[in-house]
């Protein structure tokens, strides 16, 4: 039996492997263009999560602020107080020298002298750093000098002690008093700057 011979069949052939190229170049274009979308998406989540951190880290550091706003102004009532009875009490043990018995001005002394008065600042010693550098180191600077004054005040030390001896170190207080008084004076310059965007009307430093 003869064999028939169709012409077209090669063609028909070469149409079903271009078919195929066709279909498998439409099948890689549709991969490619989903890897595209997929990439454009994913841009996109980037893009979105990054303005979604600034905005979180924006609004952190507006309620940090605010905190240390709100900070600032108890702070500043903190040293205003504690400036004004330091003033009060070296302005009396001046006034006494040469008036008042040695000894008794030495406990009277202790007694003035505030027992706590910088409550807030001791509490949130290590949660300055808001502030800065520099402003934190000045607050926490009169938190140590605070300690660093109070600390000796025992009218009982001077049991024994010469009336010579005694009048120099009252006086010696009272100046450390003065010194004192300009490091409160420096510490509320800072307060006062971190607090004036909301008490503007913060009192005068009369020191």
């Amino acid at each position: 039996m003869a064999i028939g011979f169709c012409p077209l069949e090669a063609a028909w052939g070469n149409w079903a492997d271009w078919a195929a190229v066709v279909v498998g170049a439409m099948a890689a274009a549709g991969t490619i263009w989903a890897v595209l979308v997929a990439m454009k998406s994913s841009r996109t989540a980037i893009d979105e999560a990054r303005r979604m951190r600034l905005e979180d880290r924006e609004q952190r550091l507006e309620a940090e602020r605010d905190r240390a706003i709100a900070m600032a102004i108890v702070l500043d009532h903190e040293l205003f107080m504690l400036g004004s009875e330091i003033n009060r009490v070296s302005y009396e043990l001046a006034e006494g020298f040469g008036k008042v018995n040695l000894w008794n001005m030495a406990q009277w002394l202790e007694r003035e002298m505030p027992k706590d008065p910088l409550p807030m600042l001791s509490r949130f010693a290590m949660n300055l750093d808001y502030y800065g550098k520099d402003d934190a180191s000045e607050l926490l600077s009169i938190l140590s000098s605070w300690h660093t004054l109070r600390d000796p005040i025992d009218a009982k030390k001077y049991d024994d002690w010469e009336a010579k001896q005694l009048q120099q170190d009252l006086r010696g207080i009272h100046d450390a008093f003065r010194v004192f008084l300009q490091k409160v004076k420096a510490g509320r310059e800072i307060t006062m700057r971190w607090a004036r965007s909301v008490r503007p009307d913060l009192p005068a430093t009369d020191w």
